[in-house]
């Protein structure tokens, strides 16, 4: 189905959750942390937030709150005792919303397990169950009758009565009356319930200062659900020992003094005697404490502060463990309670009155502890980025540094080449020679007053971002928004974050080999004029110009579509502008039936999409460098993430009856996370992504075309091919030309039209748009080839572009691989590289179609096969191996890398793996060397990048996660630098460098 689109120049963004990166898997750590909570069950929790209440005594004075004699249980909730407003509520039910709500939320994130105050006396340790009690109405004598059984309550002890009376009134007219009659001690437990309240109210006394009781171990995640039982307001059975299944205790409060000191020595005491030295993560899991409390420590020793600090430092087999203890105030604002959380690590305490004020906080301790969960087993990520094609000088090189803070420091650093072409590299592949810049230091050397970042208007003008409302981030307060700008800025962070899955672009001169009409002059004019310019993406929100020469920033831009989004940078760490910009010289004619191109016309276009950041990509015209343009953002309701790298080429298109020459952004319909969506049924159950997309650069910069701005091609049940559909399309797309050769002149401008176009989908499938004719309605869109067919529940995605050249008979080929790009640490795929010849094959192909090349064997063309493919576990690597860049033909010789995790029963092991790098011929798949790969190192590698020295040898470079950089120079190009060029032009535009 030919869907035709309007452009979409939206204000906001698309409302979407965070997307975590899999990628991380490779440096970080991330075992789901112990966190005990220690809740405060002393009797004024039973009091309400009410100033106007008197007799609070818990709080900042007497005069705060009152008493509800309400716990939260289901007789005795405490809520809204008077009618009159939250402000009634017992701090113990309200604190009990918030936990419901907080754990709820974090029971997949974190351990959690629950300690209180413990009750009873020595001798009396174990709970009893108590199925009738007594209670009286001070209020109406004599008693009344009968007595009614109305509530159930676990105690340490019997009930003791609490006065003369009460005794005489029980043994002599109730015998029923359970009372041990041998227990002497005054430390006893009382409850009594005004039956004059609706609902009733009630009291405990308590035994003084004892320590804690753990009622509930870290477990993940039946501990969160024994935790919320606690706090369901429910009381089911509880006495029914014979059937514990029924049992649903609730957590109740009483009337003692509040032992915090003691309870923390306690939660000491199970870390370092039974809870560490069990578990097996113990090397690399972190523990916490989250102290919930509306008053000091009363009991004397040990004292709060210090019970913090030796928390810090428990000692488990010769290991150090550094247990931090958050504090939450409840109804309270005591700067004792900041002394604790500072001693244990924390900064400061929390304070809240309501249970939404409550939720928060425990929210913002829960994103904390999540944040420090993390292990970086990394100290520096390293990532090769760009080259120019032909010989160059400099290299670039993006590192970042992960951590628990929101804004990971990155780093952009460009180095000199020697005349071989080769960075010179210690024995871990990392630079042996002193950067000429590093972006990341010179930013955050520079006043933060002083850089220019801008983002764009509704009507497409450009605004400083510190000169945004409130409004314009989406936030309440100014607060809020003015410690956004601080964060965008570097006040606060660090000042370039990092550069993670995009790869930064240097557009220097335009391209050499490009002739067009009015083009030569535009060459002229910017090689003199134009400064050569860095530009990068990175996850601080921005897309950066760094000045080539001195690696300072011109300016950085912010898409306004992640405005709103930039809030969450103040708690974690997100991605943002994490696409690679694409750039390209595009000619923007005077009107739509202007058949003349003229130097003025041609313009430099950088389009870029937001990758795991959003759902947009955006355009920005730097023909100036120093005086940008923002062009448009674009996105639709079927659009998913932006992973797709966008291609632009030039189209001849059917306007108003007249063929004429367009630009073109290419790209698929994006990423959709399959949890989000059934790959059984992906239509109706939510799908995003299943689209490819061909949009009119210029027309959706002015809206001046007659046609639509973007052509998309979707699933349509109607039409064979598209019913199938169905999937993202997270792949980039490959363009090419019907009837060109190998021996086509560059010269000619018939080349640098496209009109076939390959892209994959999250199936497996490889599409197939022939555009040879100029109305899109007319357009053929089949699949090439399809990986799956014979085993439904298996997928290999396609997440990269495709190659394509021709061999000396002129027969195009398309060369692909596969892997779930978006999950690197899987180690259950069994993925295959595929060399394929494209054509009419009446039907798309399969692996039934290809030779099956086992290690040593090779494919003869005159075999009757429609290509061949290798499947790497027959390399004796087992699965999980998946390919990682697109391939890349240099010569006669095709390169790829691949990527296969670690496999590791060790929790505390991270996700590292192997990085390869094959070699094929690109016809009979024979080894280009001894061997058909070599390992280049540890971690994820990138796309090899193709240059040559200065005396004409080819150079491959290659970086790794981990492995850093390994550089492959070959021999000479033996005259045909076509090949290189070859690949670069399937690569990108007329002048992406």
């Amino acid at each position: 189905m030919w869907r035709r689109l309007a452009l979409l120049l939206i204000a906001g963004a698309i409302p979407l959750g965070t997307l975590n990166s899999n990628d991380e898997c490779i440096f970080v750590i991330a075992v789901r942390p112990d966190v005990l909570l220690i809740l405060d069950t002393s009797g004024s929790m039973t009091y309400d937030t009410d100033p106007n209440h008197a007799g609070g005594g818990a709080g900042t004075g007497d005069d705060w709150g009152g008493p509800t004699h309400g716990d939260g249980s289901v007789n005795y909730p405490g809520h809204d005792t008077d009618g009159d407003g939250l402000a009634n509520d017992s701090r113990a039910y309200k604190l009990k919303e918030a936990l419901a709500d907080v754990i709820s939320g974090a029971r997949l994130a974190s351990n959690l397990g629950l300690m209180t105050f413990k009750f009873h006396q020595d001798g009396h340790s174990e709970p009893q169950w108590l199925d009738q009690y007594y209670y009286e109405d001070p209020m109406i004598e004599p008693l009344p009758e009968p007595i009614t059984i109305i509530d159930t309550v676990e105690y340490g002890h019997v009930f003791r009565p609490r006065s003369r009376q009460c005794w005489n009134v029980k043994t002599e007219d109730y015998p029923g009356w359970q009372y041990d009659s041998t227990w002497t001690s005054v430390d006893t437990t009382y409850i009594w319930c005004d039956t004059l309240y609706d609902p009733p109210r009630l009291h405990y006394e308590g035994c003084g200062c004892m320590y804690g009781e753990l009622l509930v171990a870290p477990s993940a995640p039946s501990s969160a659900d024994s935790i919320l039982m606690w706090m369901d307001h429910k009381e089911d059975h509880p006495w029914d020992l014979s059937n514990p299944s029924l049992i649903n205790k609730e957590l109740r409060f009483r009337d003692t003094r509040t032992p915090i000191g003691k309870t923390m020595g306690a939660a000491l005491q199970y870390f370092r005697d039974e809870r560490i030295p069990r578990d097996l993560a113990q090397e690399c899991k972190r523990y916490f404490v989250i102290l919930i409390t509306d008053g000091d420590d009363n009991c004397g020793q040990p004292n709060p502060v210090p019970a913090a600090q030796a928390l810090r430092e428990v000692t488990v087999n010769g290991r150090v463990h550094d247990i931090q203890t958050y504090v939450l105030g409840v109804a309270i604002q005591n700067p004792n309670l900041d002394d604790i959380a500072e001693a244990g690590g924390t900064e400061h305490a929390y304070f809240a009155s309501t249970s939404r004020e409550m939720a928060d906080a425990l929210g913002d301790i829960m994103w904390d502890i999540r944040q420090k969960a993390f292990s970086f087993t990394a100290p520096e990520v390293i990532g090769l980025r760009g080259l120019r094609v032909g010989y160059s000088d400099r290299i670039y090189i993006a590192t970042f540094i992960p951590s628990r803070y929101s804004i990971w420091e990155g780093h952009l650093k460009a180095y000199q080449l020697p005349k071989s072409g080769i960075l010179p590299v210690d024995e871990y592949g990392y630079p042996t020679t002193e950067p000429l810049w590093d972006a990341g230091d010179l930013l955050r050397a520079r006043d933060p007053s002083t850089r220019t970042i801008y983002t764009n208007e509704t009507d497409g003008s450009l605004r400083e971002v510190s000169t945004l409302s409130r409004d314009d981030f989406g936030v309440p307060t100014d607060e809020i928004k003015d410690s956004i700008i601080s964060t965008l800025y570097g006040d606060q962070y660090a000042d370039l974050g990092d550069i993670f899955h995009s790869t930064p672009v240097l557009i220097s001169d335009p391209n050499l080999f490009y002739i067009d009409e009015g083009y030569y002059q535009f060459r002229l004019l910017m090689k003199t004029t134009r400064p050569w310019t860095v530009y990068a993406g990175a996850n601080d929100a921005m897309v950066h110009a760094f000045s080539n020469e001195t690696g300072e920033e011109l300016w950085a831009f912010v898409p306004r579509d992640l405005l709103p989004k930039t809030q969450d940078m103040l708690d974690m760490h997100g991605y943002y502008v994490d696409g690679s910009p694409f750039a390209s010289d595009v000619w923007f004619p005077d009107h739509k039936q202007d058949p003349e191109k003229t130097s003025d016309e041609w313009h430099t276009v950088l389009f870029f999409g937001e990758r795991e950041g959003g759902t947009c990509y955006n355009a920005l015209d730097i023909t100036d460098p120093t005086a940008f343009q923002f062009l448009f953002n674009f996105t639709d309701s079927l659009m998913a993430y932006t992973w797709s790298e966008p291609r632009i080429y030039k189209l001849k298109i059917l306007i108003e009856g007249q063929v004429r020459d367009r630009f073109h952004a290419f790209f698929g319909g994006g990423y959709w996370p399959d949890t989000m969506w059934d790959f059984n049924d992906p239509i109706n159950t939510g799908v995003k992504g299943n689209g490819i997309y061909f949009l009119n650069i210029w027309d959706a910069a002015t809206g001046e075309d007659p046609v639509p701005s973007c052509y998309v091609v979707t699933y349509d049940d109607a039409d064979p091919e598209l019913e199938h559909m169905q999937y993202p399309v997270a792949g980039s797309p490959c363009l090419g030309k019907t009837g060109e050769t190998r021996a086509m002149f560059l010269g000619r401008y018939e080349y640098f039209y496209k009109d076939l176009l390959w892209i994959g989908d999250m199936k497996g499938q490889l599409w197939r748009v022939d555009m040879r004719e100029p109305d899109p309605d007319n357009w053929t869109v089949t699949r090439l080839f399809v990986t799956n067919t014979n085993v439904p529940s298996i997928h290999r995605p396609i997440f990269l572009a495709p190659t394509t050249t021709l061999d000396e008979d002129g027969q195009r080929w398309v060369y692909f691989g596969t892997g779930n790009r978006a999950d690197p640490c899987n180690a259950t795929e069994d993925n295959c590289f595929y060399a394929v010849k494209d054509g009419d094959h009446g039907s798309y192909l399969t692996i039934s179609d290809l030779k099956h090349l086992s290690p040593n064997d090779t494919y003869d063309p005159a075999e009757p096969y429609s290509g061949w493919y290798v499947r790497f576990s027959d390399y004796g690597h087992g699965v999980g191996e998946k390919v990682y860049s697109s391939p890349v033909i240099v010569a006669d010789t095709l390169f790829f890398t691949t990527f296969q995790p670690d496999v590791t029963l060790d929790p505390c092991e991270f996700g590292s793996g192997i990085a390869r790098l094959y070699r094929f011929h690109y016809i009979t798949g024979g080894f280009a060397g001894d061997q058909p790969y070599e390992e280049i190192g540890a971690g994820i590698p990138q796309t090899p990048i193709v240059s040559t020295d200065m005396f004409g040898n080819t150079v491959l470079v290659i970086s790794s996660g981990e492995g850093g950089i390994t550089t492959i120079k070959g021999a000479p190009a033996e005259g045909k630098p076509k090949r290189t060029i070859w690949w670069r032009d399937i690569k990108g535009g007329p002048s992406r460098f």
